[in-house]
């Protein structure tokens, strides 16, 4: 299949963008479709301007349909000014299991939860279930909810003490389910690090400096991060060392009161610090 064929494939079913992305690969079909483009620059743009739940829940919808997830979700914990102990959840998943999740108290031992707000990298469901065993029930009580055990978490670390995990289900097999993953990784990191920083903004919580301190070496670097360059592409773009260019976005997250150089691009965008690629 052709991008050109593919993306005439695309009508807003998730399901086709999922078949379609698997045939070509996520970076030539975006590259040859503004459509998807378009889509996913509205959907973190709808990210970082969260002001309720209603529309904190029709984000998570709007990234389950575009992307052709079986379910989404967003947990963050001691986020301040919540009430002890500072959880806030948004997901897609249905009120019985919502209702079972908590009566059970499945946030004590849930391996997506004990594991994924610990860690800083993609925690993926098959390899949390075979290391945390004392977590399998969760996995296993969930399938009589119909939902699935192939699914992967992005954990989002803030400046406040405060840590969030946003999560993926799909009901593929596993083979196809790991492409996919693979191929909506930096999409989903940076839809994580957006939703995050607007519930803490719905939640009332001023997110920090406006980023008028920051220089113009800083931005350039932050633009090229947003392009999807590592410090090396940007270092030979920029014709700097790559040792200036880390220098640089270490800069920018701390005058941005951000802990990965991904959430200062989506706190920069969503300031208008630089323009989304």
């Amino acid at each position: 299949m052709t991008p050109d064929t593919a993306a005439g494939k695309i009508s807003g079913s998730g399901l086709e963008y999922r078949a379609c992305v698997l045939s070509i690969g996520r970076d030539q079909f975006l590259g040859s479709t503004s459509m998807l483009k378009a889509a996913f620059q509205s959907l973190v743009g709808k990210a970082a301007v969260i002001d309720s739940r209603a529309t904190g829940d029709s984000v998570l919808q709007l990234t389950r349909e575009l992307y052709g997830f079986a379910h989404v979700a967003y947990l963050g914990i001691n986020i301040p000014s919540q009430k002890p102990p500072g959880f806030y959840f948004h997901n897609t998943y249905s009120d019985a299991w919502r209702q079972h999740y908590h009566s059970q108290n499945f946030i004590l031992i849930d391996p997506v939860v004990t594991k994924g707000l610990r860690g800083v990298t993609p925690q993926d469901w098959g390899q949390l279930r075979q290391s945390h065993p004392e977590g399998c029930c969760v996995f296993d009580q969930a399938l009589d909810f119909g939902l699935y055990h192939q699914g992967i978490s992005f954990p989002v670390r803030g400046t406040r003490g405060e840590t969030a995990v946003l999560s993926v289900t799909g009901d593929v097999p596993r083979r196809e389910w790991l492409q996919l993953s693979k191929l909506c990784m930096a999409d989903l990191q940076t839809i994580a690090a957006f939703f995050h920083q607007g519930v803490l903004k719905q939640c009332g919580i001023d997110i920090g400096d406006d980023g008028r301190s920051l220089s113009k070496p800083e931005l350039e670097c932050l633009r090229w991060a947003a392009e999807g360059k590592s410090a090396w592409d940007t270092s030979m773009i920029l014709r700097i060392s790559e040792r200036t260019v880390k220098f640089h976005l270490a800069n920018a997250r701390y005058k941005l009161h951000c802990v990965t150089t991904t959430q200062a691009v989506a706190k920069a965008i969503s300031l208008r610090l630089i323009v989304w690629p």
